[in-house]
């Protein structure tokens, strides 16, 4: 086969691994984010001797590309550096995104389904343009997504489905498939402290996901009076006797235990921290 040298933008070294281990590619350098050069990445560099280079933007992504001979191709995954027309208009540039598109625009596609409750989150291996998330679609492959699941299970699931997605990345850099449109669809701003904030009065079935969403992410906000509580997990348990309940709010010995949800039921949360808020 006919190996195609390729360059990967990112900090996932489970992508690393599949572009290294690959039939299809050959890979030449690892490009990676200011200050996102995890310790795992850094043993696949020196187990693999593989070319690593921290990046801040274009220019210096080209100046590495330059000094490197016959590169088909930029596989970009997890990196979020909006690269420029002058570096586009001279490489094919690759992403896997971890959103359906045209659907799930933007930088966290993967928070916003699950609190939409989506039953499956698309990863979409598509073209890079200027704009983000815009290019061709050269493929999707879903990953199921179960009420119990979070991020984590569904990042644990992503090398699978970029693997199921490789031989047809293969054939697009050959020139053998052309792109579908990506037109339309939704653009999600980046999270921000308020998408991720819920209190007595939100509906249960956002507060769960919110939580699942966030599980990872040192949680949920949950807001109580001048307190601000963490929530990284919540389950089902019973309203005991000793129980008190004041505007759908369960306590025990003054304490938050989580939300009444039904006459015998609270959503019961798994609490990081509890504090005053700043």
């Amino acid at each position: 086969m006919d190996k195609q040298r390729v360059i990967y933008l990112g900090n996932i070294p489970e992508v690393s691994n599949l572009l290294w281990c690959s039939n299809e590619f050959e890979l030449i350098a690892v490009l990676y984010e200011k200050n996102r050069f995890s310790d795992e990445m850094l043993l696949f560099k020196y187990s693999t001797g593989i070319y690593a280079k921290e990046v801040s933007n274009t220019d210096e992504i080209l100046t590495v590309i330059q000094k490197m001979s016959s590169i088909d191709a930029i596989i970009m995954c997890g990196f979020g550096i909006i690269l420029k027309e002058k570096l586009l208009n001279k490489y094919k540039v690759y992403n896997f995104h971890t959103g359906e598109l045209p659907f799930y625009k933007g930088r966290h596609p993967i928070f916003h389904a699950i609190v939409n409750g989506e039953k499956h989150i698309g990863v979409t291996l598509h073209l890079v343009n200027e704009k983000i998330d815009d290019g061709g679609i050269i493929a999707i492959d879903k990953i199921k997504l179960g009420y119990r699941d979070t991020q984590k299970d569904i990042l644990n699931q992503l090398p699978n489905s970029i693997n199921r997605m490789i031989p047809v990345l293969y054939k697009s850099i050959k020139g053998k498939i052309e792109p579908n449109e990506n037109n339309h669809g939704k653009y999600y701003p980046p999270v921000s402290r308020n998408d991720i904030v819920f209190d007595n009065k939100t509906n249960i079935r956002k507060v769960i996901n919110l939580i699942r969403a966030q599980s990872i992410y040192n949680g949920a906000i949950f807001k109580d009076k001048n307190k601000e509580i963490r929530v990284i997990g919540c389950s089902i348990k019973n309203i005991k006797k000793n129980n008190s309940i004041k505007n759908g709010v369960v306590y025990e010995s003054g304490k938050i235990l989580g939300l009444k949800i039904d006459n015998q039921k609270l959503l019961f949360f798994n609490i990081l921290n509890y504090q005053d808020e700043k």
